[in-house]
């Protein structure tokens, strides 16, 4: 019989991968992102027996450290074992860290992991735990990975930087960004912002304003789907990602699924997950000649090494493999 999890959360890109491959994610028709049955020890107390393990990824920060430790206890007190996967050491969604939210999780894990090795050095010297690290791996499959790949993208006389703006993510200081992308654009080095940005998203009149300048252009929009985010990847020359703080990227993982090159600044550990174009940082915003450094050697066709799709494939398998190891572990201990 398979493993049952309950996992927070139950339904998203990164933990569907393991949905019959690995496990049975149970309870996937909980509403998200809140969660609220998750977070009731009541309503845990009388489901039980549905799960044998707890596997925690994000979504606690809606709630207070308080509620958490609550939660926590419930599943303790019930004999589950808990996995704790640190995606975020610092939330995208408010710089501030509360590092009771971290304490509780490292008290109650049975095991802890992380995508990469340096967040796990990170989380080590935070919390006196190391990390297991398995890695992200693809969001594609290997077919689908290799029909999006293209043997090159159509030359447009123009180099297309996208940038994606989800709504929720205050760690995008997308200003310093554009600010240098349109300069250049206006000193002819050919570069066009490409913004697409969510329709609720905070600053979508600024965004609006930013698209009469030239060398870039904004389009607000609802959320997309994956194979919509997929699409405009592949329409890309770059990916940039314009995080003032950060620990690692599900989208940079899916660019390099696609193969579009990444720009990114030093923050986090995103250059550990897959190939990218780093950029200096100071107090949150990029270093305009570091940044001006790596559009023009973009420009002129450095770019970094695409991983290939023996790469993604061997990501995937450690990621499964990796999963199917601590749950097994922690079933016969």
């Amino acid at each position: 019989m398979m493993v049952r999890v309950l996992s927070y959360p139950p339904v998203h890109d990164y933990v569907d991968r393991l949905e019959g491959s690995v496990c049975h994610l149970v309870h996937r028709d909980e509403c998200w992102p809140a969660l609220p049955n998750f977070y009731r020890p009541g309503w845990l107390r009388e489901h039980e027996e549905d799960w044998d393990i707890t596997h925690f990824h994000f979504t606690w920060e809606q709630y207070s450290p308080h509620r958490l430790a609550e939660v926590l206890r419930t599943h303790r007190h019930q004999g589950k074992k808990v996995v704790w996967t640190v995606h975020d050491i610092q939330n995208p969604h408010t710089p501030e860290t509360d590092e009771r939210y971290m304490h509780a999780l490292a008290q109650a894990a049975d095991v802890v992991t992380s995508p990469t090795p340096g967040a796990g050095e990170e989380v080590e010297r935070m919390i006196g735990r190391r990390p297991i690290t398995i890695p992200h791996g693809p969001f594609l499959d290997a077919p689908t990975i290799r029909s999006v790949r293209s043997p090159g993208r159509p030359w447009r006389g123009k180099k297309v930087l996208l940038f994606h703006l989800r709504s929720g993510r205050a760690n995008m200081k997308w200003r310093p960004w554009l600010q240098v992308v349109t300069e250049m654009a206006r000193e002819g080095w050919g570069l066009v912002a490409k913004v697409c940005a969510h329709a609720d998203h905070p600053e979508r009149d600024a965004l609006h304003a930013w698209g009469e300048q030239p060398g870039c252009l904004v389009s607000i929009h609802k959320p997309l789907s994956l194979p919509q985010l997929v699409q405009v990847l592949q329409d890309a020359d770059a990916l940039t990602l314009p995080y003032a703080w950060g620990t690692h990227s599900g989208l940079a993982e899916l660019a390099a699924d696609v193969g579009t090159p990444i720009i990114v600044g030093a923050v986090g550990y995103v250059r550990e997950q897959v190939p990218v174009i780093s950029v200096q940082m100071s107090s949150g915003a990029p270093d305009s000649s570091s940044l001006r450094s790596a559009l023009m050697s973009f420009c002129r066709g450095r770019t970094p090494r695409v991983p290939t799709l023996e790469d993604r494939n061997g990501d995937l398998e450690a990621f499964i493999q990796g999963h199917r190891q601590i749950y097994s572990d922690l079933l016969s201990s």
